[in-house]
């Protein structure tokens, strides 16, 4: 299977879109975490830290899903972990994670474009830290 690209033109439309949605981009704090079972990236595939954190904080979606709140999208951890109703946001290899079922609904009007890079990180990165 072919490696993805960095999609740096596609988070750097996500921040654009971002800002002038929301005024402000949310930073993401470094997160460390090491989730006991998750494995490394293939060489090229997208990433929680360098790819799906950035993005998620880029298109506000940490405002609400942050340190407050059901469920977080704030750290790794608290992504992978399951939201007050106990179904876990993110099962690696299952396109049917509820994360991604929330952003191609259009939860909290995300760009469209992130639910194919939540896609591409749940599937076929299984959701790698």
């Amino acid at each position: 299977m072919p490696s993805l690209p960095r999609p740096i033109p596609l988070l750097l439309a996500i921040m654009t879109c971002a800002a002038a949605c929301h005024g402000t981009l949310t930073p993401v704090a470094d997160d460390d975490d090491d989730t006991p079972g998750a494995d490394a990236a293939p060489a090229g595939a997208l990433t929680w830290a360098a790819d799906v954190g950035p993005a998620l904080a880029a298109a506000g979606c940490v405002g609400c899903h942050g340190t407050a709140g059901d469920y977080g999208l704030d750290t790794y951890a608290a992504t992978m972990s399951a939201g007050s109703d106990a179904v876990p946001n993110v099962i690696p290899g299952d396109d049917g994670s509820e994360l991604i079922a929330w952003v191609e609904d259009g939860h909290g009007g995300p760009p469209a474009n992130l639910a194919t890079m939540l896609t591409s990180w749940v599937v076929e990165a299984d959701a790698a830290p």
